[in-house]
């Protein structure tokens, strides 16, 4: 993407200054309200479970990342038409998705998300997509932007603590719409940019 104006010249003006990327983008799956809400309790239930005490994922920002368009100092204009036009020409059906596990990711972080995670046959509409959109922003520009790995997954909550891989009673619900957001990094605010309804159920 070349430096697109994110750095500047320091006050000497003898050497470019990296300016802090506060602005993350990335296309997502959102619940509805009701699923968040459902899916926040769970999450509630699974915390005390499972003896995570770290910090929530907020209800209205419970989400599965499919691409992350990357972290910028300012929203770049060129990146959001970009990536609205890969929205726009997606052609995917609605489809319902289950999650049927709990674990941490990242051992080695010092703060890894509890995530849930679910079966590749119960997650297939999520790859499907995942795969689909990528070609999308193939074909809009955003070719470098692709995620070649993917794990679906929800993040419930950044903790101390690792969980190892635990089965839960499946939890459902259906995807009905690709979303683009924007959001502030370490501010736990997101903003959608862009809604795109995904088609009858095949």
């Amino acid at each position: 993407m070349g430096n697109d104006g994110f750095e500047q010249m320091s006050l000497l003006g003898d050497a470019p200054v990296a300016r802090p990327a506060l602005n993350r983008l990335f296309f997502a799956l959102m619940p509805d309200e009701q699923d968040a809400a459902r899916l926040f309790k769970l999450g509630a239930d699974l915390r005390v479970a499972h003896g995570v005490r770290g910090r929530p994922v907020g209800e209205n920002r419970l989400h599965i990342t499919l691409h992350h368009l990357g972290d910028f100092p300012e929203v770049p204009e060129l990146m959001v038409n970009r990536a609205s036009q890969a929205g726009e020409t997606l052609a995917h059906p609605c489809f319902t998705l289950s999650f049927s596990g709990v674990m941490s990711f990242g051992k080695h972080s010092s703060n890894p998300p509890f995530v849930l995670v679910g079966s590749e046959e119960n997650l297939s509409g999520v790859i499907s997509l995942q795969r689909e959109v990528g070609v999308r922003m193939a074909h809009a520009g955003l070719a470098r932007e692709v995620e070649k790995r993917f794990t679906p997954h929800m993040t419930l909550a950044y903790d101390l603590k690792t969980v190892p891989v635990q089965a839960i009673e499946p939890v459902s619900w259906q995807a009905r719409e690709l979303v683009l957001v924007h959001s502030l990094i370490g501010q736990s605010v997101y903003f959608v940019l862009g809604r795109w309804p995904l088609g009858p159920a095949a």
